[in-house]
């Protein structure tokens, strides 16, 4: 017996490294550019691309009329409701704080979701993976995650910490509520469709009431952003995205969601390579944790429903 499916695992291990080093990259960009903005356009740009590869060639409509309710509904969930209340919980909180909530609940949040609509069941496995890795990742940002609760640190702080919360929450949803279409659809097809009309809602949102969204139509970003913005178009929109959607086909919600376990680990090394960033040694002890989690998850032969 494998100890793995090689293909899934590849898929894993690429999805990992770039959703690990798109924080260093939203970092950059936000530099210049208004976050749903951001986050809007690069969608939208990806979606048109990933679309125009999957669209059929006889000009047909790729995409049954009985199914476009649950598309409309899983990229409600998993970008417009998702992206949005995060970009707007950041102006509240650290990046770091946020990523901890939003790392540590995805996984959570993914196994509540597929259990609840009968895709997966809750092992002791995927339970006890489960508390080992949201462990880890506490371990790893506990600086951060005692700000939240900080003296005097007013009550938007906790309210960026709740929303950012329930993105993770949305996502999981939007995830469990996609997994059905990628049966009939390829990857490449939903994950166009997904992120182009959540982009484009994203984009819309923006541009109405987003400040500096319109100055920003200019594209005079700075090469900095623009490279920024570059990279998480193509490998944390096109790339990425596709890849989980491929992941959540073979390998169900619950063990796609493990790459919170191991993406924050990437993005802190990332951040000491490229920013010089000092790496704590919660931060190395929590890292190992999260690593052990993800293997303990992902290794076994189960299938999802």
């Amino acid at each position: 017996m494998k100890l793995f499916d090689n293909r899934p695992l590849t898929a894993f291990a690429i999805l990992c490294f770039i959703w690990g080093t798109t924080w260093l990259a939203t970092k950059v960009a936000l530099e210049t550019m208004p976050p749903l903005f951001m986050a809007g356009t690069r969608f939208v740009v990806a979606g048109l691309i990933m679309t125009a590869v999957s669209w059929p060639r006889n000009g047909d409509l790729p995409f049954r009329r009985a199914d476009a309710g649950r598309l409309l509904v899983a990229t409600l969930f998993m970008i417009v409701l998702c992206y949005g209340p995060l970009f707007w919980a950041m102006q509240f909180i650290e990046s770091g704080l946020a990523a901890v909530i939003d790392m540590s609940l995805t996984p959570v949040a993914l196994l509540v979701c597929a259990v609840a609509m009968r895709q997966e069941e809750a092992t002791p496995r995927k339970i006890f993976a489960l508390i080992l890795g949201v462990a880890g990742v506490v371990i790893m940002f506990l600086p951060d995650l005692s700000r939240l609760t900080a003296a005097g640190s007013g009550g938007m702080r906790i309210i960026g910490g709740l929303v950012t919360a329930s993105a993770a929450f949305t996502y999981a949803f939007g995830s469990v509520i996609a997994k059905p279409l990628l049966k009939i659809y390829s990857t490449t097809l939903l994950s166009g469709l997904t992120t182009l009309i959540g982009g484009a809602i994203l984009l819309g949102v923006s541009l109405g009431f987003e400040p500096g969204a319109v100055a920003a139509l200019d594209l005079t970003w700075g090469f900095r952003a623009w490279m920024g913005w570059l990279y998480l178009m193509l490998f944390g929109s096109l790339i990425a995205f596709a890849l989980y959607m491929q992941l959540l086909r073979d390998l169900g919600a619950s063990k796609s969601g493990n790459f919170a376990f191991v993406s924050p680990a990437i993005a802190v090394i990332a951040g000491a390579v490229v920013l010089g960033e000092r790496i704590e040694w919660l931060s190395w002890i929590g890292m190992a944790v999260m690593l052990t989690a993800a293997f303990i998850s992902l290794h076994g032969a189960e299938k999802p429903r």
